[in-house]
């Protein structure tokens, strides 16, 4: 979560080790011969479903030594999408493939159709069957941002092996004091986006649900460890198939300010049912004990299973972001 910017003018000191300007974009389709696989049915209720109290046994590189971040997966793993900066230092979209869940990923190729130099596109989230894609970008709105520049969330449906980008934001105004920066969206299958949002150096995670028209109205907060006076900062919701689990990542304890650079690190909370407020958070155990490098984490996708968690780590030995994923 290392590429926000606050519109006001103001940049917080973790958003630059992606890009100084914009943000970065993260979809799937067809690119460079690659095959795009999707699994759009819903778990086998044979499939055991690990415990989110389970403890991460063990944790691996994705993607060998590239480096790359916010990854993003098809149902059956074998389909991965993700960032990576090119020579001059801007961040484009890629994705690999690979024939069993067994095996690493083949070479990163460029995702076709999507890449527009003029804006930035980003943490882009896949539905079941890969034929609609939420992202953040910095493109024109024609309603509330002309000329571009502020970070909003898209909607763009896959026509072929081609996505065609909706031309404005694809929800209501929300909270007018945190809707400077929206970023990192998720959609789940019965219609729920969340995604979160910067303002004055600090961030917090919003929900909305989509109507009967599939639009999108004004998002509300969900409380997770920010509140409106400790400066702790939200972000990066990412949600099991059934949208009862939520890992996030979040400064908590520390604050989060203008002067104050907090890391983010990985935690979860659950509810009963889609219809009920999420419960406290707890840590994520087994992540950092077996990364002791990482200085801050950022979720991405979770398995079907509940029992694999692909994330982004920053460790203390580069300033790249890597691909991880833990298992239980």
């Amino acid at each position: 979560m290392k590429n926000e910017k606050d519109l006001d003018g103001r940049t917080p000191n973790r958003i630059s080790r992606i890009t100084g300007v914009g943000v970065v974009f993260l979809a799937a389709g067809m690119a460079g011969g690659i095959s795009f696989a999707c699994v759009g049915k819903d778990p086998d209720p044979r499939i055991k479903t690990c415990d989110i109290s389970t403890p991460f046994q063990q944790v691996k590189r994705v993607l060998g030594s590239y480096a790359a971040g916010d990854p993003s997966l098809t149902s059956d793993e074998k389909t991965i999408t993700f960032w990576m900066k090119d020579s001059t230092n801007l961040p484009h979209l890629y994705m690999a493939t690979r024939t069993s869940t067994s095996d690493d990923f083949g070479l990163p190729q460029l995702v076709d159709g999507l890449y527009n130099a003029a804006w930035s596109d980003s943490e882009g989230q896949l539905s079941l069957l890969g034929d609609t894609l939420v992202f953040a970008s910095d493109r024109p709105d024609t309603t509330t941002d002309p000329d571009g520049g502020c970070s909003k969330i898209f909607r763009a449906q896959r026509n072929g092996t081609a996505y065609t980008v909706e031309p404005n934001a694809i929800y209501s105004e929300a909270n007018t004091e945190y809707r400077w920066y929206d970023s990192h969206p998720f959609l789940t299958s019965g219609g729920e986006l969340f995604f979160f949002s910067w303002h004055s150096s600090q961030s917090r995670i919003f929900r909305s649900v989509a109507d009967t028209n599939g639009h999108f109205p004004a998002a509300v907060a969900i409380p997770a460890y920010h509140d409106a006076t400790n400066q702790v900062s939200d972000g990066v919701p990412v949600l099991s198939r059934d949208g009862l689990i939520m890992y996030f990542s979040s400064t908590y304890p520390y604050q989060q300010t203008s002067d104050i650079d907090s890391p983010f690190h990985i935690f979860v909370m659950s509810r009963a049912t889609v219809n009920d407020q999420f419960g406290t958070p707890d840590s994520v155990i087994g992540i950092r004990e077996r990364l002791p490098s990482s200085i801050e984490e950022d979720p991405g996708w979770l398995s079907d299973d509940n029992c694999r968690l692909y994330f982004t780590s920053y460790t203390s030995d580069s300033p790249d972001p890597a691909l991880y994923v833990a298992s239980r």
